[in-house]
């Protein structure tokens, strides 16, 4: 369901920026979204947890650590960017449409990598006696590879940055308990790459 509800998304996205805003498209990326949030629901549920804590945006007491951890590990290379070719930089905007379904792939891979893999690497013996520092080095380390294109293309520098932004989204979300601070991190830092050019 996560697989095919990825590819659903990622297929809409990369229409998006063609095909402008129509009633077909939004459709498309409301479906797309709804299908991330069943999968969020169904995966909270088989580790026991409720929506509410699964998205909760409570605070636990230490909470602004790793919130700027994760904030720097993610946000340095556009802030970097934004600093040294401000002149060159223009600002392109997408239809709604476009950023539902950039929502709802960013809800997934939340849910997947900084939820599901996390549980799942605990549970296995393998990682049980370091598994507060191999669990969200393993989970970042997944969810770079998973930008395989970068590799392609030869940018491995890229797959450091991601693998950093992951382990700062890792430890923000074993940290709070919640996915709620990743995804909006998460999103913020995918909608500033599609805005700024």
């Amino acid at each position: 369901m996560v697989f095919v509800t990825t590819a659903f998304s990622s297929a809409i996205l990369d229409s998006m920026g063609n095909l402008g805003f129509s009633i077909l498209v939004l459709a498309g990326a409301l479906v797309s979204l709804a299908c991330s949030l069943a999968v969020a629901l169904s995966l909270g549920k088989l580790y026991g947890r409720l929506p509410k804590e699964l998205f909760s945006l409570r605070l636990p007491s230490g909470f602004p650590k790793p919130l700027m951890f994760a904030a720097l590990a993610i946000y340095w290379q556009p802030i970097l960017v934004l600093l040294m070719d401000a002149r060159h930089i223009e600002a392109r905007f997408e239809p709604v449409s476009f950023y539902l379904a950039m929502l709802s792939i960013v809800m997934l891979e939340e849910v997947y990598y900084r939820f599901f893999l996390i549980h799942l690497l605990y549970e296995t013996n393998f990682f049980r006696k370091w598994s507060k520092i191999l669990v969200p080095v393993a989970c970042s380390l997944f969810f770079a590879l998973m930008h395989i294109e970068y590799v392609e293309q030869g940018e491995w520098l890229v797959i450091l940055y991601l693998w950093g932004a992951g382990l700062g989204l890792s430890y923000l979300a074993m940290t709070s308990k919640s996915i709620a601070y990743p995804i909006i991190l998460h999103f913020i830092w995918n909608v500033l790459s599609t805005i700024v050019v």
